[in-house]
Formats: structure tokens, sequence, C-alpha cells
């Protein structure tokens, strides 16, 4: 999906995510601490994506939030280690709405999944609509295993884009299978190489991959900042800050001697 340059430099918008979301959206192409405050009266949801060595303490200060590290998978046409099963296909032309609602409830590793800030009925809308995408200007494949329908593989080229499996196939050992048959498929085609994005966090994935022959690249730190359509948050009395010792994320809300923490279930009080 390609952005529509904004009249910010640096400031790209993402039509696709508005439509599903329901407010302004945007992609941060060079960060700046002019844009940053630019942005910080500007309603929206805004994405940055930064090398994880990056300082962070300037994101932090703008009511920027993590969400979020992808990695890149790669594989070379030499590299490829598959394991096939007879019992399990992969095959193109696989309806899309079918597809779309193999996405509800299946993803919980995504950045938008992640953030706080987004309902997850709409995150799942949101990659409903990619898949709609894929399959006008990719291809769509159907994964089948004994002849029914578990999952989807939407591909770009020789990217992996999008890919699912439902929840009565998965921990089942067939994952591998699926993935073989697609990327065979790929290599066929006469691609060199191929590519993906996974979050680090899903190891079950991160695994897969390895296994299958495919290494690493390209790490990225997802940070979010939402500024709600009837204001953005004040920064003078509030900002976004993980809660020491257990990793998760809360909005700290100062004005008291004891900070409260809060998330969209519940207040926690931390001294």
């Amino acid at each position: 999906m390609t952005g529509r340059t904004s009249a910010l430099d640096g400031l790209v918008e993402t039509p696709w995510d508005r439509r599903v979301f329901g407010f302004a959206t945007y992609e941060i192409t060079k960060a700046s601490e002019s844009l940053f405050q630019t942005i910080r009266a500007m309603p929206g949801h805004f994405t940055l994506r930064v090398d994880p060595l990056t300082p962070k303490g300037l994101l932090h200060q703008y009511g920027f939030y993590y969400c979020d590290t992808l990695i890149e998978p790669y594989c070379a046409k030499e590299k490829f280690r598959p394991v096939f099963d007879a019992r399990v296909a992969a095959e193109p032309g696989f309806d899309p709405e079918r597809a779309a609602a193999m996405c509800q409830g299946v993803f919980q590793y995504d950045r938008f999944h992640r953030d706080f800030h987004i309902d997850p009925a709409k995150a799942d809308a949101r990659y409903a609509a990619w898949v709609r995408e894929i399959a006008a200007s990719g291809r769509l494949y159907g994964l089948w295993f004994k002849g029914e329908a578990a999952g989807f593989f939407g591909c770009q080229g020789n990217k992996l884009a999008l890919h699912a499996v439902v929840p009565s196939f998965q921990g089942r050992g067939l994952a591998k299978f699926f993935w073989s048959a697609v990327c065979q498929t790929l290599f066929e085609e006469g691609h060199a190489e191929l590519v993906s994005s996974v979050s680090a966090a899903n190891a079950a994935v991160v695994n897969l991959y390895r296994s299958l022959g495919f290494s690493f690249r390209n790490p990225r730190d997802i940070y979010h900042l939402f500024n709600p359509p009837d204001g953005p948050i004040d920064q003078a009395t509030s900002s976004q800050r993980i809660c020491p010792g257990d990793g998760l994320q809360y909005q700290q809300i100062s004005g008291s001697k004891t900070d409260r923490y809060q998330d969209q279930n519940r207040t926690i009080l931390r001294p």
C-alpha cells in the first residue's frame, strides 16, 4: 500500500487505514522534533518506524508509545528447506470474502491489535480490507488440508504479505506444510528470493521461518501516537510510558502524590 504525501515534509497519509478506523491516519517517514511539535496539535493516529538502537527519549516526550518490533524474514531459493505433506495444498484464486472472514479474531501480535487505542474489531477489519486489496492487485492463495479450507496466503510479487491459519487448524503441526507449499510455488515462478514481515514477539512464526531456511534482517521498532478527534493528549499532564516491572503500556496521569496508571480496563496505583 502506498500512502499519499501530506502538506508536511516527512508525513504521509494512509487513507486505507482512515477508511477503516474513521479518523486521520499517517506514517511518519522523516522524524524530527519540529514535525513532532506540529503534529501534537493534529488529531489522528501516527506510525513511526525506527531502528531499535535509536534513542527513544524524544518519542516518549511527545507521547509516542511502543507497539511492536518487526523483522524481515528472507530466503534465497538455494537456502530453502521445505517439508511437504500430500494432504496439504496451496491454490491461487481463493475467494477474498472467505479470506476476509478468516481475519476475525486470528491476529494477535500485530501492532494494531496491541495498540490499546484501537478497537480489536477495527483492527480485524483493517486486515480484511488488506486481503481484498491483495486479491485485486496480487495473488491470494487458499490453504487446504484434505480438501478443507484452513487459511490463506496473500502474496505481492516475491513478498509473503499477509497470512492466517484459522484456529481449528492451529497447533496441529501443519503450518510448515502450508508455508512450504506457497513458498515452493513462488520459487517455481522464478523468484530468486522471498521476503516477509513478522512481529519479533510471534515466536512460533519466527521459528517456523527459521526451520524453512529463512534468515532475518532489518529490525524496526514501531511506535504509535494517537491524538483523539476531540483534541490531543495534554503533554504537560499526561505521558505514555511503560510501568516498571510488568512490561505493559499504560497512560500516566499526574497531579497527585501517587501516579495512576490506566489502561482500557483498569487503574493501577503505583507509588
